[in-house]
């Protein structure tokens, strides 16, 4: 078709599909479609989205007679013996396959053709047998549409000429099916080989698998777990084991073992384009498309436990007492009075704390019994994929894994630090293999022990706090934020990764200046708790649904920290000051949580390495008096606290508007914002005695207390009598404390493990999809361009609109998740913005407010926001709360106990 003359005639035979009614089977018509075309061009420039709306709409049995033709011709070529060949050659093969990535989208998105959609593909269909003299045998059944359809296309993986090397087929007369690992790795020491044009048939074919799978995008966020994917459950449910295996090997070591830098030739992907690159992403958008899969059951389960987690406060499950490994800890077995409390200040014999206890008790019970019934889903394997998945237990697939992971997940830093401008191409698909990282983890314990238990922990720390501090200000990129939030907060959970961030961190000054810190000098956990503290501070609340997920993170691994820094006590008890002001804490509903988390983690400090971190208790001793705002609080002054800063910016701005003195307007707004509570106004919560009631009793701050009760004496008496006049004496002096008999008893350690629920797994597959959705429109087809897609919104914004800096548009050029193209379109861009994890309150999202299923209360906190944004994301860019300066989300992950530190 390489004339004008026949590319008009595929053109008009395009339109005899919706001119003409119920076109034979048997016209010679029909060939023109897989013998025609020449090219993918000329497939999307012959077939427009609108010609395939009219067939759907109009002309539905020419559209199936289409549909069965490209079935019946994939089937025809796949069982060829001869294939390829001049009868049946490869481009027959991939035009069949083009035209159908085509029009599938086509009919996914039409809501009022789901009915004869789920007609056509999924019922079984009865043939006339050639031949057959016996009347009960004249017909037969045959499988549905779609079980063909998805049969054929796992096939087409694994066809000997086609995908895999033709040489696999040894003799003549057998199979062309040859289901073989792609590349050496997890289950295969054998690689096959890279050859341009087998590659470039994968992707295609991978493609058109993406296509099939892409049925939950024209589905809303309210629905997108409440109806059943026939697609994506006849993959899990009918395919046999072996090619389950292959296929996930397949997916899995291609991705992993893809190396972006080469020979390391700076500018090399200016010379020559790497045709493996669009392998890989697809590998990675298909195998998490897979993994992702939730059974009915275990959504009906998933969906019971977010409602009884409305009802069970955070104090209602109990971790056992655990140690640390610190020998020269300053707990003792305690004889004081105040011995028995737990880690949040429950007083054992408080009436009310116990009746508080015995009303949660069944609800706990409960939701024992659904984690239980949840476990016994899962062994029943209703995902094979992510259970062979969490079966891997080799120390040399876990090597593998991790360095390739590894290999993409650095490919920014080292693209954004080197010494010639853009002579490393930074990768789009680094987002896909970090939500594979995170995947691993969560099926995999064996995987996430081997990851902790290595200093690969460490750099994927580091590259997480990149990849937040990379994108924080681009409202495109949230979505990055909350995921590297997420992870932390699950990497935080093991014992192994808090030990292991006491280790010096020796190569900080090697990191891109996004990330190096000023003058820093520590350890990871310094690292960790700077980054994540100039985070919190920086983004003036625009990140607030974030802040319970980041300070959990610091809390996991308190009890384990040592020698951390002055820089780092410094921040941290600044950031306790911030949350611990009584304007923030009765500013919104959940800002207490935050406060308690920094309770908790400055508790297990002085409880487990007290002698460890003199600079941490050195800090708090010098903020006393911070605290005892906090152990004094009433109600009725945080009120009188927040009229008189109303007061003072009302004076500020009557002063402004008559030219008053600048420097005194300027420190006055310095008395009226915080760094968390700038990027709001004041509260309309509307805060009650019986409200504070409810939290303030039980902060823990016994421990506190008892430290401050005998410190701040012991150092005003040193410095009084023996003359100590600088921070290094008075650091020796506490040094040699023993703080035996002062303290508490040692409170247990809580963990609080990341815990998936309805709203944060449709969050997490609105990112997924809106990440392939946009990583097609970089190319020059895309199967979704111009659909109607429900879950995630798709926003248009004229060039020159955003006014961002080139870094930032380099970012959006080559991530997946804001502008769809390096260079905008003369026109628009486009951009995806995903639905919040919480649908029911987010006021720009498309779930619907009477969702069949209301996500709990916990789940529904993970967000907040105001509606206003300038550009949309896939991100879940959350809008800022309209209820409070931070609103944060409620608990989301109740303590779990761990083993002794």
């Amino acid at each position: 078709m390489g004339t004008t003359d026949s590319k008009l005639a595929f053109r008009k035979g395009v339109f005899r599909l919706y001119e003409e009614q119920n076109i034979a089977a048997s016209d010679e018509y029909w060939t023109g479609f897989w013998s025609l075309p020449e090219s993918l061009d000329d497939i999307y420039a012959l077939i427009g989205a609108n010609d395939i709306r009219k067939i759907r709409d109009t002309s539905k049995p020419n559209l199936e007679t289409l549909i069965d033709k490209l079935l019946d011709r994939i089937d025809t070529i796949v069982h060829a013996p001869s294939f390829p060949s001049p009868e049946f050659p490869v481009t027959h093969l991939l035009n069949c396959i083009r035209i159908l990535t085509r029009l599938v989208p086509m009919i996914f998105e039409s809501a009022e053709n789901a009915h004869w959609e789920g007609f056509f593909f999924w019922t079984p269909r009865t043939v006339k047998r050639p031949g057959a003299t016996d009347p009960k045998d004249q017909y037969e059944n045959i499988p549905p549409r779609g079980h063909q359809l998805l049969k054929l296309t796992i096939e087409l993986l694994y066809l000997a000429g086609f995908t895999v090397p033709a040489g696999l087929v040894k003799s003549e007369g057998t199979s062309r099916i040859v289901y073989a690992i792609w590349e050496d790795g997890v289950g295969s020491s054998k690689s096959l080989g890279m050859q341009r044009d087998l590659d470039q048939n994968r992707t295609e074919v991978l493609q058109l698998l993406t296509v099939l799978f892409s049925k939950s995008i024209y589905t809303t966020p309210s629905h997108a777990l409440a109806k059943e994917d026939l697609w994506m459950g006849h993959v899990m449910s009918k395919l046999d084991k072996k090619t389950v295996l292959v296929l996930l090997c397949s997916l899995l070591n291609t991705a992993c073992k893809y190396d972006p830098v080469g020979w390391g030739v700076p500018y090399n992907h200016i010379l020559v384009a790497n045709p493996r690159e669009p392998l890989v992403a697809m590998c990675l958008r298909t195998l998490l498309i897979l993994l992702d899969y939730r059974s009915p059951p275990t959504v009906e389960l998933m969906h019971e436990l977010d409602q009884h987690r409305q009802f069970v406060p955070p104090n209602a499950q109990r971790a056992e007492n655990n140690d640390t490994d610190d020998d020269n800890s300053s707990n003792s077995s305690n004889n004081g009075p105040d011995a028995r409390h737990d880690a949040n200040g429950d007083h054992a014999d408080d009436k009310d704390g116990a009746d508080r206890r015995l009303s949660t008790a069944s609800h706990s019970t409960e939701i024992q019994s659904i984690l239980s019934s949840a476990d016994e889903i899962s062994d029943t394997h209703d995902n094979p994929f992510k259970y062979y998945l969490s079966k891997l237990h080799r120390t040399k697939d876990f090597a593998l894994l991790m360095d390739g992971i590894h290999r993409i997940l650095m490919n920014p830093l080292q693209a954004s630090n080197t010494y010639l401008p853009r002579s490393t191409k930074r990768i789009p698909c680094n987002i896909e293999m970090l939500m594979l990282c995170w995947r691993l983890m969560e099926c995999n314990q064996r995987f996430k022990d081997y990851l902790t238990n290595s200093r690969r922990c460490l750099d994927l720390m580091v590259i997480l706090i990149y990849y937040s501090i990379e994108s924080k200000g681009d409202i495109a990129q949230v979505g990055v934020v909350r995921m590297c939030a997420f992870i932390l907060q699950t990497l935080s959970s093991e014992r192994e990764f808090g030990i292991q961030l006491n280790t010096p961190f020796t190569t900080h000054s090697s990191l891109p200046a996004l990330a190096r810190l000023p003058a820093f000098h520590g350890t990871y956990g310094d690292y960790l708790i700077n980054s994540i503290v100039g985070l919190i501070t920086s983004t003036h609340g625009s990140l607030a649904s974030l802040y319970p997920a980041l300070i959990l993170a610091i809390t996991n691994v308190s009890p384990y920290l040592k020698n951390l820094s002055v820089t780092t006590a410094s921040r941290l008890v600044g950031l306790f000051n911030s949350v611990s002001a009584p304007i923030f804490m009765i500013a919104d509903e959940s800002n207490h949580r935050l406060t308690g988390y920094l309770l908790e983690i400055l508790n297990n400090i002085i409880q487990y390495h007290f002698a460890d971190n003199p600079n941490v208790i050195y800090a708090i001793v010098r903020n006393h008096t911070k605290f005892d705002r906090l152990f004094n609080f009433t109600l009725a002054e945080g009120l009188a606290e927040i009229d008189r800063l109303r007061q003072l910016k009302e004076d500020k701005r009557r002063s402004s508007l008559e030219g008053g003195d600048s420097k005194s307007a300027l420190a006055v707004a310095a008395l009226t914002t915080s760094p968390l509570t700038s990027a709001h106004g004041y509260p309309k919560f509307k805060a009650t005695e019986a409200w504070v009631q409810l939290w303030f009793p039980q902060f823990p701050v016994d421990t506190i207390r008892a430290t401050l009760g005998y410190l701040v004496p012991q150092v005003e008496k040193k410095c009084q009598i023996e003359g100590l006049t600088t921070d290094a004496q008075i650091l020796d002096y506490l040094r040699t404390v023993t703080m035996v008999g002062i303290l508490p008893q040692r409170h247990p350690i809580f963990i609080r493990k990341f815990q998936w629920g309805e709203a944060l797994v449709i969050w997490f597959r609105s990112m997924l999809w809106g990440q392939a959705y946009l990583a097609a429109m970089l190319s020059q087809h895309s199967p979704w361009n111009g659909t109607n897609v429900r879950l995630f919104q798709i926003k248009h914004e004229k060039p020159g609109s955003n006014t961002s800096s080139p870094t930032s548009a380099s970012r959006k050029s080559r991530s997946s998740t804001s502008s769809p193209t390096s260079t905008p379109p003369p026109s628009h861009q486009q951009a995806v913005k995903s639905p919040s994890p919480n649908p029911a309150s987010s006021q720009n999202t498309a779930v619907s407010p009477t969702s069949p299923r209301r996500p709990s209360s916990v789940l529904s906190a993970a967000s907040s926001g105001s509606s206003a944004i300038p550009r949309a994301s896939i991100g879940s860019a959350l809008p800022h709360s309209s209820t409070g300066p931070v609103p944060p989300p409620k608990d989301p992950t109740p303590p779990h106990p761990v083993s002794s530190a």
